[in-house]
């Protein structure tokens, strides 16, 4: 069961996160493969201060099954050089899915809440309509050859009942226990962000807490001089 993130949890970026990924090829880690790839799709590129392309954000909201698997195979030539496995798309497109799949490109899919388009965050499969519309998109995508399909904020009984009807795994972030695996972002796993707090996410540290207290600490050591002290000082050697 992984913890993933899209920004490593130590702050060094992309170089760290290559180095997380080799670690799991070499069954050091029990995680997903998963690391950021910078410059693609319509989320804000992991680089501080750096976009993507416009030009590239547009062509990920391409319904066209032939362009979206050219840029598919664009993606993954460029990634593959630094071990990425696969790509995730979220919702149901079947046809786009399927065009991927044939190009010999794994495909995870993702249904429930939707992160990158949704307006509003709600929980999702509250009503038996609901549950009904999630089990055919779920089946729908599983026929178009998904490895693996994500669960997001959807309630504890839809995720069963969507596990069960499924023969490929199923990864939950806020869907309760009846999922095959489970994840959760690390940054709310260790209490990182104070105005943020899913319900879904059970927090182990506050972090957020711990880091206000060092720097203050660190503030009032400068101001009242205990720090920087002759233990942390550099001195010339001793000429004999």
């Amino acid at each position: 069961h992984g913890v993933t993130t899209m920004v490593n949890g130590s702050g060094r970026g992309w170089d760290e996160a290559l180095k997380q990924q080799k670690l799991s090829n070499q069954n050091k880690i029990n995680a997903p493969r998963m690391f950021p790839i910078r410059d693609w799709g319509p989320s804000r590129s992991r680089d501080p201060g750096k976009m993507p392309n416009s030009d590239k954000m547009k062509k990920w909201h391409d319904t066209n099954p032939q362009n979206i698997t050219k840029l598919a195979k664009k993606l993954i030539k460029c990634a593959k050089s630094n071990g990425a496995d696969a790509v995730k798309l979220e919702g149901r497109m079947p046809e786009i899915i399927k065009a991927i799949v044939r190009a010999d490109i794994p495909v995870m899919g993702h249904l429930g809440l939707l992160p990158q388009t949704a307006t509003k965050y709600s929980v999702q499969g509250k009503t038996e309509l609901d549950v009904e519309n999630l089990l055919d998109d779920a089946k729908a995508l599983q026929e178009a050859g998904v490895f693996s399909l994500v669960l997001e904020m959807v309630t504890s009984e839809a995720t069963k009942k969507v596990t069960k009807i499924l023969s490929v795994p199923t990864i939950g972030i806020g869907c309760g226990q009846y999922c095959d695996g489970q994840v959760l972002v690390i940054h709310d796993m260790l209490g990182l962000f104070e105005k943020l707090k899913p319900k879904f996410v059970k927090r182990y540290l506050s972090l957020s807490e711990e880091i206000k207290k060092s720097i203050s600490q660190y503030v009032k050591d400068v101001e009242n001089g205990t720090f920087p002290s002759d233990e942390h000082s550099f001195h010339m050697e001793m000429q004999s």
